[in-house]
Parts: structure tokens; C-alpha cells; sequence
């Protein structure tokens, strides 16, 4: 339990790591197995405070509504047009083309989390 609680900041660096690796995984999964289709953002849904656009497209003759896994920050793009990328069966979400890629956050994120863990275990926690 002592090692845990020593160690506790680092744990949670190592789990963000483990989090962006997997974005990143699934991005890639998306990119080469899902289908390109034209959407029409028809709304945004609230959750955790992000704004999530509800997006509408025909796939297979059916018109459907799913959201995005990406957070928009602009809310007065209803109606407007994009590329986005859809797992035929999956109903959670959809990734648009803007969202693909290693964002500066991501890389951040990971280089802070292995800069703070090699200090933890190599010099402050000996």
C-alpha cells in the first residue's frame, strides 16, 4: 500500500499514456477500416461540459444519427458539412477527418507523464 501511495501520481501519468496510446490505436482502426461518408452536424449533445456534434448521414440507404467521439468548441456549425469516417454496425460514434492525428496535447501529455515517472522511480522514490 506504501508503494502505491508514494507512487500514486505516477501511476495516473502511466494510465494517461496508456489512454492516448489506445486514442491513438482506435484512430488508426477507424482510419483504415471505417467509411468515408459526407455528414451534416443536425446537433450537439452536453456531456462532462463538452459539446459533442450529433451528426447525420445516409449509409446503406438508411439515414443515421450518430456523434462524434470529438468535442467542438464552436456551436454555430449546424448544418455544416464534413467528412467523417463510420464502422458500419458501430452506433457510438464517428470520427471526422479534422480529428485524426497526434494533437500537440497528445504528445505533451506523454512526454510530461515518462519525464515525471523516470523522476519518480529513478531519483525522488529510490
Amino acid at each position: 500500500m506504501n508503494f502505491l501511495w508514494k507512487h500514486s501520481f505516477s501511476l495516473l501519468c502511466i494510465a494517461v499514456c496508456i489512454w492516448v496510446l489506445n486514442l491513438w490505436r482506435v484512430q488508426r482502426n477507424y482510419r483504415k477500416n471505417a467509411v468515408p461518408l459526407q455528414a451534416k452536424i443536425i446537433d450537439y449533445k452536453l456531456a462532462q461540459n463538452n459539446y459533442f456534434p450529433i451528426f447525420e448521414f445516409e449509409y446503406m440507404g438508411q439515414t443515421m444519427t450518430v456523434d462524434s467521439y470529438s468535442a467542438d468548441k464552436n456551436l454555430n456549425e449546424k448544418g455544416m458539412l464534413y467528412t467523417v469516417y463510420y464502422l458500419p454496425g458501430n452506433q457510438n460514434g464517428v470520427f471526422r477527418e479534422k480529428d485524426f492525428g497526434v494533437k500537440a496535447w497528445h504528445i505533451a501529455a506523454i512526454v510530461a507523464a515518462v519525464v515525471y515517472v523516470v523522476i519518480d522511480f529513478g531519483f525522488l522514490h529510490k
